[in-house]
């Protein structure tokens, strides 16, 4: 599977301490912006081969979010890891799957790659990572926590 993230989910991952459950997540995976000196061996970084496009420059996004979009549309990926709503909603209209940070924390208990959700929601609440208390309450009923 290929994946293409922007920073967010893989500085959410990392503060964690557990970037490690993206690698067991997707094998392949493609990312930009996050700082190439942090990055272990299976994070590619994939530069833009054009400017992104007219629908996603339009969309008044950040930068990571932009280019992200514009490398999944580019390359055909199979999923992109976003967590910013606006860049949500512009890549879902462009047909493209997308998962974020918290969708992620509930694959990898799925999978049983971590036991529980809860205290990983709490540490995330730590960064400037905005998690809505609807949000959070329905994460933790599909963890069933």
């Amino acid at each position: 599977m290929r994946v293409v993230s922007n920073t967010s989910p893989l500085i959410a991952f990392s503060h964690l301490g557990e970037l490690h459950i993206l690698e067991r997540l997707f094998p392949s995976h493609l990312a930009r912006e996050f700082g190439r000196q942090h990055l272990p061996e299976w994070i590619q970084v994939q530069a833009l081969s054009q400017p992104a496009g007219v629908q996603v420059a339009r969309a008044a996004l950040g930068e990571g979010e932009s280019e992200a979009i514009a490398v999944a549309l580019a390359h055909s990926v199979d999923l992109v890891l976003l967590d910013d709503k606006a860049a949500r909603r512009l890549a879902v209209t462009l047909r493209l799957r997308v998962i974020g940070t918290l969708g992620l924390l509930l694959r990898a208990k799925e999978a049983g790659l971590i036991d529980a959700v809860r205290p990983r929601l709490e540490a995330l609440r730590t960064l400037p990572f905005h998690i809505s208390p609807r949000l959070l309450e329905t994460v933790l009923a599909e963890a069933n926590e």
